[in-house]
C-alpha cells in the first residue's frame, strides 16, 4: 500500500520539479548567448543587459501577486494559466527580429514564470505533510533549482553554437505542451480562500516591485545620479507607501504582515535575496570575462560552469542530510560563508592565470553555498506557514531570487562604470571585473549577518529529513 500511496506523489513532484527547473532556466540559458543575440540581430549594446533582466523584473514584480492568486484561484490552475503564457511568450522570443520584440518577449516569459512558481512550493506542502516528507522533497526541488539556474548556462552555449540562440526559446514549447497536458490529470487543487481580491493592494505592491527592479536596471544603464533612476527610485517609494497604508486598513490584504513574525521566514527570504545577487551577477560577468577578456567562444564559456553544477548537484543531497543533525540555521549560514569566499577567490582573478586557478575555486564555493541555501531556505521558508498563507510564502520565496538578480548586476555594473556598454566589449580590463566582485563580497556578509541573528533555533527539536 505504502508504495501505491507513494508513486502518484513522486510523480507530482517530477512535474513540479520539471516547472522550477523550465523557469530557473530561462533566468539563466541566455547568457551565453548574448553575444550570439547582439550580432545577430544587430541589438545596441546599452539593450544587451535587457534581455537577462526584462525576464527578472517582471518574474520578481509579479510573483508576490501570482502567490496570492494561488491561494484564492487555486495553485493547480495558476501554474497552467502562468505555463501557458510561459510557452506562448517563448514562441515570440524564438522568432524575434529585433530587440525590442525579444525584450518584450521576455518580459511576458517573467510574467508567466511569476505566475507558475508560487504553485510549485504550494503543491509540495498540499502532498507532502510538514516534516521527514516535506523536507525530503524540498530538498530534492533545492537540488533542481540549484541545477536549473546553472545548467541554462551550459544548455544555452550548446544550443547557441550547434544550432542557433533561438533554440534556446524554442526547446521551452514542446515540454510546456507536456505540462499543460498532464497536469489536470495529475496535479490535485488547493482548498480557495473564500475572500475578496485586495486589488488596491495587489497594484501598488506588485507596481512597486516592477518600478523598483527597473529603477536597479536602469541604474546599470544610466547611471545612480540621473533624473530617470532617481524618479524611479521616489516612485517606488510612493509606491510601497500607499501599499502599506493599504495594507493596514484593509479586511482582507494582499500580504498578512502576520506572515513575517516568524524570524525564520524573514531569514529565508534574505537568504533568497543573497542567493539572487550572487549567483546571477557572478554568472553574468564571469559569461562576459571569459568571452570577451579570456576571449572563451560560447561552448567553452558554458562548460566552464560544469563544474559548479555538478557539485551542486552533489552537495544538495548531502545538505538533506547535514540540516537533519545541524538545523536550517547553521547550514543557512554556511551557505552565506561559501558565497562570500568564492566571491573573495573571483575577485583576484587575472587573465594571467589559468581558468583553474582564476575561475574554478571561485565557482565552486558558489555552488556549494548554492546548494546549502536553496536546500534550507525552502525548509526554512515553508516550516510553520498556514496552509492558507503557502502560496504567499511560496511568492516572497520565489521573489528574492528575481530582485537579487536585478539588485546585483545594477550595483556590480555601476561599480565598474556608469553603464554596462563596458562589459559588452574586450576592452574592459581584469581590474574592473575585480572591482566587482570584490564589492558583490558585501552581499554575503549582509546575508550572513541576518540569516546568524534571526534564523537562531530556539528550544526546538532539530528537523529530521
Amino acid at each position: 500500500m505504502a508504495n501505491k500511496r507513494k508513486a502518484p506523489q513522486i510523480s507530482i513532484l517530477m512535474l513540479l520539479c520539471t516547472v522550477q527547473f523550465m523557469s530557473l532556466l530561462d533566468t539563466s540559458i541566455v547568457q551565453v548567448a548574448l553575444p550570439s543575440i547582439q550580432q545577430n540581430i544587430g541589438l545596441p549594446s546599452q539593450q544587451l543587459q535587457w534581455v537577462v533582466t526584462s525576464y527578472a523584473v517582471m518574474c520578481g514584480g509579479f510573483i508576490l501577486l501570482g502567490g496570492r492568486l494561488g491561494d484564492m484561484w487555486g495553485s493547480r490552475r495558476m501554474l497552467m494559466y502562468g505555463m501557458a503564457l510561459f510557452t506562448i511568450a517563448s514562441v515570440f522570443a524564438g522568432f524575434a527580429f529585433d530587440g525590442t520584440v525579444l525584450i518584450f518577449a521576455r518580459a511576458l516569459q517573467g510574467i508567466g514564470a511569476a505566475v507558475m512558481l508560487p504553485s510549485v512550493l504550494a503543491l509540495i506542502t498540499l502532498v507532502y505533510s510538514e516534516g521527514h516528507e516535506r523536507n525530503r522533497a524540498l530538498g530534492f526541488l533545492g537540488t533542481v533549482s540549484a541545477v536549473g539556474f546553472t545548467s541554462g548556462l551550459i544548455l544555452g552555449g550548446i544550443l547557441a553554437d550547434i544550432l542557433g540562440w533561438r533554440f534556446i526559446f524554442f526547446v521551452n514549447i514542446p515540454i510546456g505542451i507536456l505540462i499543460l497536458t498532464i497536469s489536470p490529470r495529475l496535479l490535485p487543487e488547493s482548498a480557495r480562500i473564500k475572500q475578496p481580491m485586495d486589488i488596491a493592494g495587489a497594484v501598488t505592491a506588485t507596481g512597486g516591485f516592477v518600478v523598483f527592479l527597473y529603477a536597479l536596471t536602469a541604474a546599470g544603464s544610466y547611471g545612480w545620479y540621473s533624473m530617470k533612476t532617481i524618479g524611479l527610485v521616489l516612485l517606488t517609494l510612493l509606491l510601497f507607501s500607499l501599499f502599506l497604508i493599504i495594507e493596514r486598513h484593509t479586511k482582507f490584504p494582499l500580504v498578512p504582515f502576520s506572515v513575517f513574525s516568524q524570524r525564520s521566514f524573514v531569514g529565508a527570504i534574505t537568504a533568497s535575496l543573497v542567493f539572487g545577487s550572487v549567483m546571477g551577477s557572478s554568472i553574468f560577468l564571469l559569461n562576459l570575462y571569459m568571452q570577451n577578456v579570456l576571449e572563451y567562444g560560447p561552448l567553452t564559456a558554458a562548460f566552464a560552469f560544469l563544474p559548479q553544477e555538478i557539485l551542486t548537484m552533489v552537495a544538495a543531497g548531502f545538505v538533506a542530510r547535514l540540516i537533519a543533525k545541524a538545523g536550517t540555521h547553521w547550514v543557512l549560514s554556511a551557505g552565506m560563508i561559501s558565497f562570500g569566499t568564492g566571491l573573495f577567490l573571483l575577485s583576484l582573478i587575472t587573465p594571467a592565470n589559468s581558468y583553474l586557478v582564476a575561475v574554478l575555486p571561485g565557482t565552486l564555493f558558489i555552488g556549494l553555498g548554492a546548494a546549502m541555501v536553496l536546500v534550507s531556505g525552502s525548509i526554512a521558508a515553508t516550516a510553520g506557514i498556514p496552509p492558507e498563507q503557502q502560496g504567499l510564502a511560496s511568492g516572497l520565496w520565489n521573489t528574492g531570487p528575481q530582485i537579487g538578480t536585478s539588485l546585483g548586476i545594477a550595483i556590480l555594473m555601476a561599480v565598474i562604470h556608469s553603464d554596462s556598454n563596458s562589459l559588452a566589449n574586450s576592452s574592459s580590463t581584469f581590474r574592473e571585473y575585480q572591482s566587482a566582485f570584490a564589492m558583490a563580497i558585501i552581499f554575503a556578509v549582509v546575508g550572513f549577518c541576518i540569516v546568524f541573528f534571526l534564523n537562531r533555533p530556539t528550544v526546538k527539536a532539530k528537523q529530521k529529513i
